[in-house]
């Protein structure tokens, strides 16, 4: 004995079917990703120049967005002038203690009088700059609204975009 039997009339699969291929084909090309990353970089943006000392925080800014399918998807945060990122970098990492050789008397070869920190066996200390990080910790403080950001973006692309066509 067969029991109750359904039968269902689904319309609309053709249709159905093209909007899941134009998501597919949108989320492949990067655009949605890439419109994600850099809604959720804004936020890290804001807090790194918080943190960032003088002209430096001023300069931060998103550098690019790329995504690809050979590395992925990133997001390039920085200064973009040359000057102020070679100045950024030693500011978010320091530097070690530099030594220059002086003769005890604190002159040059010249005789010309030079500064003189402090000597240790022969050579003058110049001190070290230190690490003042501005941007790790700015991701850190952010990761928990970069991955909201993240997702709401992305999910409203793939909507507005693909799906209300």
């Amino acid at each position: 004995m067969v029991g109750p039997t359904v039968r269902l009339n689904v319309t609309g699969v053709k249709e159905v079917r093209a909007k899941l291929r134009r998501v597919s084909e949108y989320v492949q090309n990067g655009e949605a990703i890439a419109t994600a990353l850099e809604a959720a970089a804004v936020p890290v943006v804001a807090s790194a120049k918080a943190r960032a000392p003088g002209k430096i925080g001023a300069a931060i800014r998103i550098l690019w967005v790329m995504v690809n399918r050979t590395y992925g998807a990133s997001v390039r945060i920085g200064v973009p002038k040359k000057s102020r990122r070679f100045e950024a970098l030693f500011v978010e990492r320091g530097t070690k203690e530099r030594f220059r050789k002086f003769r005890q008397s604190g002159t040059d070869k010249k005789g010309r009088k030079r500064a003189v920190l402090r000597f240790d066996n022969g050579k003058a200390s110049t001190g070290r700059m230190l690490a003042t990080p501005f941007l790790g910790p700015a991701l850190r403080q952010e990761e928990d609204t970069v991955r909201r950001i993240f997702r709401e973006t992305f999910f409203r692309e793939l909507i507005v975009k693909v799906l209300r066509k």
